[in-house]
């Protein structure tokens, strides 16, 4: 693919249809592929994808993370299950389990409207009304 693209002075699309004639039994790919492939060797020097952390984040359970994950929800309650997990490098489940074994529940704040109690009245004058209109 590259040298095709080199021969093609760049152009992806012109790229693409000289692979296609070159290599007429293999899969041919589309521009984005090539334009990515040669992101990717200008960038990092490889040709194939390898990202650092493959796979899931390490799960190591012991008191002192188990105490700082309980300590960071402690301080600060909105905090979601997913940030506490890539603060501490471990997986999700962990820190739902770690919540669940503490009596903790995982939730998001809602912001509703109050009542007070001066609104009695006026929401009992309220439906009088809806149900004179109805």
């Amino acid at each position: 693919m590259l040298m095709c693209l080199g021969a093609a002075n760049g152009v992806a699309a012109i790229a693409v249809r000289d692979y296609a004639q070159r290599f007429p039994n293999r899969r041919h790919p589309n521009t984005n592929v090539i334009r990515r492939v040669e992101q990717r060797l200008r960038e990092t020097g490889q040709i194939n994808h390898n990202p650092v952390n493959l796979g899931r984040p390490r799960t190591v359970r012991n008191p002192d993370m188990e105490e700082n994950i309980l300590v960071s929800i402690q301080n600060s309650p909105g905090r979601s299950v997913r940030s506490l997990a890539r603060e501490f490098n471990v997986d999700v489940r962990t820190v739902h389990d770690i919540l669940r074994e503490e009596h903790y529940h995982p939730y998001r704040y809602s912001m509703v409207q109050s009542l007070l109690p001066g609104d009695a009245a006026p929401r009992l004058q309220f439906c009088q009304w809806l149900l004179e209109e109805h």
